[in-house]
């Protein structure tokens, strides 16, 4: 969505041109979700890869670099491309996901008069989970140090687990990361555009894009006191993992010093075997020997 604007240069017309040499036909789907959700969304999902700025200083930045949040103005531009009959637009709003699950799988199924029913398997509800609250801000600040920067470090794994048991209730309470008022001034500046999005590809004479209004959710706002029994909470369970983790070294290493007093076991016995299987072919060429010495002298060997 964004980096065919400014990552590919003529993408659009390109990818047109192309596929008109090929005389194919392209349908473009296209899921929007409300501005102030995936501003949040996107937000927590720069943080999870990296990411140290808060909320506010990436609603600056986008700003700045001006992020495709005018939906009807970048739909129009694939319209002059493409046609209007090229365009699939949805809502992604649970509400709105059609299908007899009512969610954006068996919505996309939807749009080619399929149903889940009809022989697909969900294999995995949840492809992406999201950090929330403490355990998000626990993230920020550890992208301070380079080996925290991705989601494979151990220690992120841990704050996951943590999150998941849902220990105190304070963090897994849905919260804005808007200052008070602000999701609501933030979210005005797109109502037009919504709206011709909403009457001029989906029918809409009421311009209603998005039917959920917005919830009246507490704002996040970082709490010493609660940071920091999360923060030792998820140490805890680091150095809880890492003893479960120790104990298993311990008992693959007992087993591996067993393993190997047993192949020294079996190795002197083979040296063993050995030592007298060579002496018993001494004995044998010996007597080899004094027989064929005894044959000679009593001249037996002509």
């Amino acid at each position: 969505w964004r980096a065919s604007l400014y990552n590919r240069e003529n993408f659009w017309e390109n990818l047109k041109k192309d596929l008109d040499a090929r005389k194919l036909d392209l349908k473009i789907v296209v899921y929007l979700r409300r501005q102030d959700l995936f501003v949040q969304s996107q937000w927590i999902q720069k943080v999870k890869e990296g990411a140290i700025y808060d909320f506010k200083t990436y609603l600056d930045d986008i700003s700045r670099t001006g992020y495709p949040l005018n939906y009807y103005e970048y739909l129009h531009k694939l319209e002059c491309i493409f046609g209007k009959e090229a365009l699939i637009v949805r809502a992604f709003e649970k509400g709105q996901f059609l299908g007899e699950e009512n969610t954006i799988q068996s919505d996309f199924l939807n749009i080619f008069g399929l149903k889940i029913a009809d022989g697909f398997t969900i294999k995995q509800e949840f492809y992406n989970e999201s950090l929330e609250g403490n355990y998000l801000e626990m993230k920020r600040i550890l992208n301070s140090l380079d080996e925290f920067h991705n989601g494979r470090h151990a220690l992120i794994k841990d704050i996951k687990q943590i999150q998941k048991r849902k220990l105190f209730k304070d963090n897994y309470e849905k919260k804005t990361y808007f200052e008070e008022g602000a999701q609501e001034a933030y979210l005005d500046q797109f109502e037009e555009s919504n709206a011709s999005v909403a009457r001029e590809y989906l029918g809409r004479e009421d311009g209603k894009l998005f039917y959920d209004g917005i919830r009246n959710l507490p704002r996040f706002t970082v709490k010493e006191d609660q940071l920091l029994r999360d923060t030792i909470v998820v140490y805890a369970k680091m150095f809880d993992i890492l003893g479960e983790e120790n104990e298993k070294l311990k008992e693959k290493n007992k087993a591996l010093e067993q393993e190997v007093k047993e192949l020294k076991k079996e190795s002197k016995e083979q040296t063993k075997e050995l030592r007298q299987m060579i002496q018993e072919l001494q004995k044998s060429a010996l007597l080899f020997r004094l027989k064929r010495k005894t044959k000679h002298m009593l001249g037996k060997d002509k």
